[in-house]
């Protein structure tokens, strides 16, 4: 397995989360709809086009064929899961696990899967694609897991005027890339510019290099405000303060 990076300092006693991955919660989880027709596992699968688009999640099924062009994710990401469980995707495209999709797609619910079907449904997984991801330092405190989304603790955040890189915060949308250094190509096109293809290799060694001192942001900030018992919504990942500076070079 993968060695821990060393620490510069120690962990605490108990490495809180700042929230716990909420995908089981009841938010996630479809209520139960007796008023609505049982439908077929197979009768599902076979609206798997544009023309409809038939999903099943935890037992229910939807019909979101006018969701077709509306989708964030695209067209393409819609077809691909027509027809079929959608928690294995999700499993991978983890956002969706924010509370307010279920309830939202609750309205174009259309039935349920009998109890043998739901539990077919459930064997259609995929493997876990954040196993490769790198072991963080414990004092990086996750948001989210998967992706791993997560912030420095707040009282050492100020011991250095460079945040050490191992503290300093991650944003990710899905796994890390586990990239060979000698297959890597950096490719710069455009309008009215050469094509050119460089290494890694080429990066390191053919470029002159700069140092500056810089502070970032996160501009996912302040969603905190955005969430709470009178604001109703779900928007990942929620970062207290450990985003807002942090000083590289």
């Amino acid at each position: 397995g993968q060695a821990r990076p060393k620490q510069k300092y120690p962990s605490p006693e108990h490495n809180p989360l700042h929230a716990k991955d909420s995908h089981n919660s009841e938010y996630n989880t479809p209520p139960p709809r007796p008023d609505l027709p049982t439908i077929s596992i197979d009768d599902v699968a076979e609206h798997c086009d544009e023309a409809s688009l038939w999903y099943t999640f935890r037992g229910a099924v939807y019909d979101l064929t006018f969701f077709y062009h509306g989708h964030p994710g695209g067209e393409p990401r819609l077809l691909m899961a027509a027809g079929q469980d959608l928690e294995p995707y999700w499993e991978v495209y983890r956002q969706h696990f924010r509370g307010h999709v279920v309830p939202w797609m609750e309205k174009y619910r259309i039935g349920n899967l009998s109890p043998e079907d739901a539990e077919k449904a459930k064997k259609g997984q995929f493997g876990d694609m954040f196993e490769t991801d790198p072991i963080r330092d414990p004092n990086n405190l996750p948001c989210t897991v998967k992706p791993w989304c997560g912030e420095p603790r707040i009282d050492l955040l100020t011991k250095d005027y460079i945040t050490p890189n191992e503290l300093f915060y991650v944003r990710n949308h899905l796994a890390v890339p586990d990239i060979d250094p000698a297959e890597y190509v950096l490719i710069v096109k455009g309008k009215g510019i050469k094509k050119h293809k460089f290494t890694l290799e080429d990066l390191k060694t053919k470029f002159p290099k700069f140092e500056v001192t810089t502070t970032l942001q996160c501009a996912g900030n302040r969603r905190e405000d955005m969430h709470d018992d009178d604001h109703k919504i779900f928007i990942a990942p929620h970062w207290v303060v450990g985003t807002k500076f942090v000083y590289a070079i």
